[in-house]
């Protein structure tokens, strides 16, 4: 009888009798229950047997173990080995420690399997951890997945339960942000922030700290639940910290993820070259005053959530059919072209010209139609688009015939 380590006990069976099981998955030996909320929890010793050739642990494919796919459980990612005994590990067919894997979405736990196993082969895993955060909506299983399809090959007849009679206070943090990025513009001073939101079910939104040099930290927003920001209250030469920490619903705040920025002219943006022979001074200054509301305009169109520009997702964003992220992407285009500027790694690929090709003449046609060009008393007034929209026009036949 195996020491009891967790609140919970895992028996795992055959759903189908068959004559003689080929692999045996139990865990302690007795049904357990978490409370509500309990957060962090100690799975306890899982135990593999095989018993027969059918359906066999392989090095090909090695051993997931499935969580049910309701909201309420995942595993502790923060886990990263485990510890594991019996004879595969001294027949060499099992590393001990060994690493373990985690789906996206940390609903499957791999563990990777040296050589294949025979009949008689056994280990026992001991360190898994899991997350808990709501009720049930009633007992689940643990699967187990040897053929690598993502489905269960054995599940338990003893189950994980909660115990909403029994509510736990949650205190276990959730995971902190990924992928925070800062992008820094100027003309004005500016930093993009944007990161991904933690995948905890109780995650409810962000603070955000900024520290400048010697100064004291300052809070930037609290419990937001957007995840891009932009920090307008910047100057060159600034040494700035932000910090990023995931709050959940009960006040749990996780460990900060941080970026560190200083601008300065020679840094991200690249100050703007002399005035090329074919584009007035005046076109000029005006395409060097909106080469930044052109960037953050692009970065919010066109940019998946949690991405800073760079050359990896530069061109990661929305179709070209998607009208706006096209329109903002073809004036930062057409603005690093006649600047010579090369601050975002971002050109047209040949659906942003199939679309422009095809969308060119519907604005041609639009401002021939409500933008006429008349003269004397009985001249109406143009509508208040109709400059812009002959801006974008010239725009996209500039960058469709250079």
């Amino acid at each position: 009888m195996l020491k009891r380590i967790a609140s919970i006990g895992l028996l795992l069976l055959l759903v189908a009798p068959l004559p003689a099981r080929a692999l045996d998955v139990y865990g302690n030996g007795s049904s357990g229950q978490f409370g509500q909320n309990a957060g962090q929890q100690p799975l306890g010793d899982v135990i593999f047997n095989m018993d027969s050739a059918q359906n066999p642990v392989t090095a090909a494919k090695g051993i997931d173990l499935l969580l049910p796919s309701t909201q309420w459980a995942l595993w502790d990612k923060n886990v990263v080995t485990a510890t594991v005994t019996g004879n595969a590990t001294g027949l060499a067919k099992m590393s001990s420690p060994v690493a373990l894997t985690y789906s996206t979405d940390l609903k499957t736990l791999h563990i990777p399997v040296r050589s294949d196993w025979a009949v008689g082969d056994q280990i026992t895993i001991s360190g898994l951890q899991v997350r808990i955060y709501d009720r049930a909506s009633g007992p689940q299983p643990l699967n187990i997945d040897l053929n690598g399809d993502g489905m269960a090959d054995y599940t338990s007849r003893v189950i994980i339960r909660i115990d909403s009679t029994n509510p736990q206070t949650d205190r276990t943090p959730p995971y902190p942000a990924t992928n925070f990025k800062a992008a820094v513009l100027q003309n004005p001073w500016q930093v993009v922030l944007t990161w991904v939101a933690p995948l905890d079910y109780d995650w409810i939104g962000s603070d955000l700290e900024r520290k400048v040099g010697d100064k004291p930290v300052e809070s930037l927003f609290s419990g937001g639940g957007d995840v891009t920001f932009t920090d307008m209250a910047v100057h060159e030469g600034d040494s700035i910290t932000y910090s990023l920490y995931s709050v959940d619903r009960r006040g749990n705040r996780s460990e900060a993820v941080t970026v560190s920025v200083q601008p300065s002219t020679g840094g991200d943006s690249s100050p703007p070259t002399a005035v090329q022979n074919d584009m007035g001074a005046a076109e000029h200054d005006l395409l060097t005053r909106l080469f930044t509301s052109f960037r953050v305009r692009y970065l919010i169109k066109c940019l998946p959530a949690g991405h800073a520009v760079s050359s990896a997702t530069a061109s990661a964003g929305p179709s070209a059919g998607d009208s706006a992220c096209l329109w903002s992407k073809i004036d930062l285009v057409y603005a690093q072209t006649r600047l010579n500027r090369s601050d975002v790694p971002l050109s047209l690929n040949a659906d942003d010209r199939r679309f422009m090709t095809l969308r060119l003449p519907l604005g041609q046609s639009r401002y021939a139609a409500q933008c006429p060009a008349t003269a004397g008393p009985s001249a109406s007034t143009p509508p208040a688009y109709c400059g812009s929209l002959n801006e974008a026009l010239g725009r996209a036949q500039y960058l469709l015939n250079p």
